[in-house]
């Protein structure tokens, strides 16, 4: 059986995918119509041309408990399924139809830190520069500012985060201190909560379907420090929530990806059982082709946790790109009580692996290096738009326990709303901005400047290029003034290529901040304006680390605003 690849998106790079090209996820308005097909296990009447109808189920079921409008069917090959789902999207009775995706998970670097014979004496916060940066080896105040927002709120056990993900470690104190615990249940084999799962004392684990959670690959476990190891315990990291409730709901094993089925399941999970926040950090990289999201499964059990005010924080993706010219799913869907974060690192600039966009990202927040536990009372830095969800899953859970009244869509107006302004994500994340716990908090809200008005062009004093193509391991940096009254500046390149793979383009101004860096868009292009800077000087440089060949750049012109 074929099978289609998603991805998480922690230290862990998004690859491709394929399909499980023989399975369809169907969801019916009327569970009424489910029941009959599964009863009948044919597709006469559900299909209106004569091929179609005729063709063999292989195996028809309902998947998700207590919901019987969810059906898995299994369809003999590749042809036979894409043409009953063409079916089965025109009818009436059905919400949604879609194949059954699968999101894979594969991990790039990490560095170990330490382990847990040294926590009771040596507190790893210091550490956690995403918390509170001093400015060692990144920029000062680049980080979310949560020492201030401890100061008004460190969380609540009464709020419940479901974490969509490879489960959690149960032998680690830092987690099982915060971990969400079923109190209608017992470990006994019965469904004493009647709420379709035995014994999910702690969550459930939608691959063997039963309710073991623990952790079997660690992604799962550092996503759920970020968001809420015990704080100020002396013992290993601080979480954003010092106390909160973590749901593990396991879909990814040891190796491998999570089917949507799975993913779905979860979510109808975390929607029944009393979460008000999910973490995603996964998504499935279309690279290039523009899904109709719309129709899939997926959409629809996302879309519906809207109607229990349920805030739903999904991860960017890794692949570094644009995600308006190569979507990624869920990032893409662009819910009202969904938030999409992208990654920055700790000098306040989109990190290199991150997707980025002025209209599907929301915000950016900390994902490179971050410290967080892994599995045997271990702690490590990963890299990540799956580190930099739960930064934004943390601070919702803040608001939450500040706020208990509030709905998905007032906690995201806060985060949004109380972002840090910051120059080099104008472009990268549609708020412009960066993570920022205490402003949200307060209900501190900055606006970014005013865009500059009335260019004038005007001729270099001579040509800036860089070598063509640019060599090896090459690096130039170049200076350009603008008059004394100048209020903002931008390049004008004739000719620019920065697309080949650890090619960047740099622009700084008169502060040593990076507001522009690379675009990523692929190919040469001609007389491109650039991202502008404030005031009357900007700084040029393009690097190539590890691969020659691009063109490099020519510029002749620049312009000013008064």
């Amino acid at each position: 059986m074929k099978k289609l690849c998603v991805l998480v998106c922690g230290t862990f790079l998004i690859s491709g995918g394929a399909l499980a090209s023989t399975e369809i996820l169907v969801k019916f308005k009327q569970a009424g119509t489910a029941a009959s097909l599964v009863r009948s296990k044919k597709l006469n009447g559900f299909a209106s041309s004569l091929a179609v109808s005729q063709l063999q189920l292989q195996a028809v079921r309902q998947f998700v408990p207590k919901d019987g409008r969810y059906v898995k069917l299994t369809i003999a090959n590749e042809h036979e399924a894409k043409a009953l789902l063409k079916e089965l999207r025109a009818r009436k009775d059905v919400l949604s139809a879609g194949l059954n995706k699968q999101y894979q998970l594969t991990q790039a670097s990490g560095k170990n830190c330490c382990t847990s014979e040294a926590l009771a004496t040596d507190p790893l916060f210091s550490q956690q520069w995403a918390l509170r940066n001093m400015g060692v080896g990144g920029k000062l105040g680049a980080d979310i500012d949560i020492a201030r927002a401890w100061k008004i709120q460190t969380g609540s056990k009464n709020v419940v985060v479901a974490i969509i993900d490879s489960g959690m470690d149960l032998g680690n104190p830092d987690l099982t201190g915060n971990v969400w615990r079923n109190s209608r249940e017992s470990v006994d084999g019965v469904d004493n909560d009647g709420n379709g799962y035995n014994d999910d004392i702690y969550g459930w684990n939608f691959l063997n379907n039963d309710g073991n959670v623990q952790d079997e690959r660690s992604h799962g476990s550092h996503v759920a420090g970020i968001i809420g190891a015990v704080g100020n315990d002396g013992r290993g990291i601080a979480g954003i929530n010092w106390q909160v409730s973590l749901m593990p709901l396991k879909v990814f094993g040891a190796t491998g990806g999570a089917y949507e089925e799975h993913i779905v399941q979860a979510l109808r999970y975390a929607q029944a059982n009393g979460a008000h926040i999910i973490n995603a950090s996964f998504a499935y990289s279309t690279k290039g082709v523009i899904e109709p999201g719309e129709y899939t499964v997926l959409r629809d059990a996302i879309n519906e946790l809207q109607s229990s005010g349920i805030l739903f924080v999904s991860s960017a993706g890794n692949d570094g790109l644009s995600l308006d010219t190569t979507p990624a799913y869920p990032a893409n869907y662009a819910l009202s009580h969904q938030i999409t974060v992208a990654s920055t690192d700790s000098h306040d600039v989109i990190s290199g692996f991150s997707n980025y966009s002025a209209t599907f990202a929301d915000i950016a927040a900390p994902g490179s290096a971050i410290l967080s536990a892994l599995l045997g009372n271990d702690y490590k830095v990963q890299d990540g738009t799956s580190m930099a969800a739960p930064m934004v899953s943390g601070v919702a859970a803040l608001l939450k326990a500040e706020n208990p009244t509030w709905q998905a869509t007032q906690i995201k107006e806060a985060i949004l709303r109380g972002r840090d302004y910051v120059p080099s994500l104008a472009t990268k994340v549609k708020t412009q901005g960066r993570l920022n716990a205490y402003n949200s908090l307060r209900g501190i809200y900055r606006t970014a400047p005013p865009e500059p008005t009335n260019w004038v062009r005007q001729s270099l004093p001579e040509v800036i290029e860089t070598l063509h193509p640019v060599p090896f391991a090459y690096e130039k940096a170049f200076e350009v003034y603008g008059p004394v009254d100048a209020k903002a500046m931008r390049i004008i390149f004739d000719q620019i290529e920065d697309s080949c793979r650890y090619c960047t383009v740099e622009i700084y101004d008169k502060t040593g901040t990076m507001v522009v860096s690379t675009s990523q868009i692929p190919g040469v292009r001609y007389n491109e304006t650039s991202r502008y800077v404030f005031g009357n000087y900007m700084k040029i440089v393009y690097k190539t680390v590890l691969t020659p060949g691009a063109y490099g750049f020519k510029a002749s012109y620049f312009e000013y605003s008064r």
